[in-house]
């Protein structure tokens, strides 16, 4: 049974510091095995896929991959689709105007390819290298965070692995070694809700900052926040320092939208410009509810769709948010308000905005996927046959869809 609240009371106790650094390094190693196995075992069959399944699918779309005119195909084989976007906006910077050739790169956010530029100094072949080292070592330090979230959630560390597993293992989850935003988002939102749950509020305001400008979803952390203090606050939970260092926290959280803001009214004039270069994506606006029927529809009929993959990119996606959707409505009684809360309003901020017709859930598979929360509770059912099946079911579509993806197959 997960816990009610996701702060414990001030008085928690902790478990006691090991006597030496040798100690510590040796406890925090057997603690996070599990987590860094099973990250292991994602890259393994990532990179199997990259390099045994070479030439085994044609690539269909006739688009120039410059990664790979220049690197080879173990390189392109990450840069596919929005990865080159953030590489070409880690070397070339941001166009100056929506209404430039490129214009539609504003509507990425800059956290990753700050990062790839950082790494990188300003070379392309740098920042494409560090861009994969960077998601790799997000990813790694996303699992072990998770872990001991889920640990300190249920108690079980049955239940922690299998969250891990589900999160590693997950049909897209190879979105999590190659340079899109998922790995930075996913560390960032686990670490945020650790940093809550340790009461350490000024850590979870930079969480918020940086989540905000790794993608736009890290601004409803900022409302689980300032939910969460809300109520701590009317328990009387928050007395002296600790209640000045929560209101330094939110005053830090929304730092980076704001910064990033600010450098797009220098830049471009346009202090929105990354919401009004949405228009160069072809989305439009609509209510949750109807982008998920509409989405259903379009799964219900494969006929509607003349492309048998990207009807089958569709359909997925379409599962995916329709089974997420339901664990949240089914499972809010006994999970965190903050998870469900979170869970909630990222599940319709990946409705709002969808594609139109056929495409309408492209991408919103990939946007629910860091829903940790969902994949706690789906890791506290005890039914073994569930567990295996769920296994067998995500490891082989992960295969799948990776092997698509990393041939340049549409997947978004």
């Amino acid at each position: 049974m997960l816990h009610t609240i996701s702060i414990p009371p001030r008085d928690t106790a902790q478990p006691p510091e090991p006597d030496s650094a040798g100690g510590r390094l040796r406890r925090t190693w057997n603690f996070y095995q599990p987590a860094i196995a099973i990250f292991l075992i994602s890259r393994i069959l990532f990179y199997l896929v990259v390099f045994a399944g070479k030439d085994m699918l044609p690539v269909i779309y006739a688009i120039t991959n410059p990664v790979q005119e220049r690197y080879g195909w173990g390189m392109a084989a990450h840069y596919r689709w929005n990865a080159l976007n953030y590489l070409q906006i880690a070397t070339d910077g941001y166009p100056a105007s929506i209404t430039e050739q490129d214009g539609g790169n504003l509507a990425f956010f800059p956290l990753l390819p700050l990062a790839m530029r950082i790494v990188g100094l300003g070379s392309e072949l740098a920042s494409a290298v560090g861009g994969i080292a960077l998601v790799h070592l997000a990813s790694l330090l996303a699992f072990c965070m998770l872990y001991w979230l889920a640990m300190e959630d249920t108690g079980d560390a049955e239940t922690a692995r299998r969250a891990v597993f589900y999160t590693a293992l997950f049909p897209l989850a190879f979105f999590y070694a190659v340079p899109y935003t998922e790995s930075f988002f996913l560390a960032l939102s686990v670490g945020f809700f650790v940093a809550m749950r340790r009461r350490k509020w000024m850590w979870a305001g930079a969480a918020i900052a940086l989540a905000s400008i790794c993608r736009l979803a890290g601004v409803l952390l900022g409302v689980v926040m300032a939910v969460e203090l809300g109520l701590l606050l009317w328990r009387g939970g928050l007395v002296g320092r600790d209640r000045l260092r929560a209101a330094l926290g939110l005053g830090i959280a929304p730092l980076g939208m704001l910064a990033y803001m600010a450098y797009l009214l220098w830049h471009t004039g346009d202090p929105l410009a990354f919401q009004h270069a949405q228009s160069h994506w072809d989305r439009e606006t609509m209510l949750p509810p109807l982008t998920l029927a509409r989405g259903i529809g379009y799964a219900l009929n494969p006929a509607l769709t003349n492309d048998p993959h990207l009807y089958m990119i569709g359909a997925i996606n379409t599962v995916i948010v329709f089974a997420f959707t339901a664990i949240v409505a089914l499972s809010w009684r006994r999970t965190p308000l903050a998870y469900t809360l979170y869970a909630a309003l990222s599940l319709c901020l990946a409705l709002v905005s969808p594609l139109a017709g056929p495409l309408t859930m492209q991408g919103t598979g990939r946007y629910a996927m860091v829903l940790f929360p969902v994949m706690i509770v789906m890791a506290s059912w005890r039914s073994k046959p569930v567990y295996y099946a769920l296994i067998a079911i995500t490891t082989a579509l992960y295969l799948m869809l990776a092997a698509l993806f990393t041939h340049a197959f549409y997947i978004v």
